[in-house]
């Protein structure tokens, strides 16, 4: 009874954890621009391209290399498990069925972390 309640006390901290981590990438990201306008006009920049354009250039740089990480490795973790899958005997098959769900649904995960990513460039580019 108590592991259960325990269990399921770790898994609600950790789903608000993931609530409060999307919140803050998405209120960071549409409030983002009025926070460079201020920085441009507090250092006296013209113009919109002044100060926010390296910051832009850098984040969009790291979310397109985290965005090509996070397809790549998913790729890579299902053709791991296809070639274990192949490459074993017909008695070690069930063994990969059973833990290939975990890899699956990692992948899954993997290619929807780059999706996500995906929107938030798109929406943050947009924000001009």
């Amino acid at each position: 009874m108590q592991r259960k309640l325990l269990k399921g006390l770790v898994t609600i901290i950790m789903l608000a954890l993931v609530i409060t981590m999307v919140y803050s990438i998405v209120f960071n990201s549409v409030n983002g621009y009025d926070y460079m306008k201020n920085i441009n006009e507090m250092a006296g920049a013209s113009g919109d391209d002044a100060v926010t354009s390296p910051f832009q250039k850098i984040g969009g740089a790291i979310i397109t290399v985290a965005r090509v990480a996070c397809t790549g490795i998913a790729v890579i973790m299902l053709i791991v498990l296809a070639i274990k899958y192949m490459s074993s005997a017909p008695s070690d098959r069930a063994s990969i069925k059973k833990s290939a769900v975990q890899y699956v649904v990692g992948a899954m995960i993997m290619f929807a972390a780059a999706g996500i990513l995906t929107i938030i460039q798109k929406f943050a580019t947009t924000i001009k």
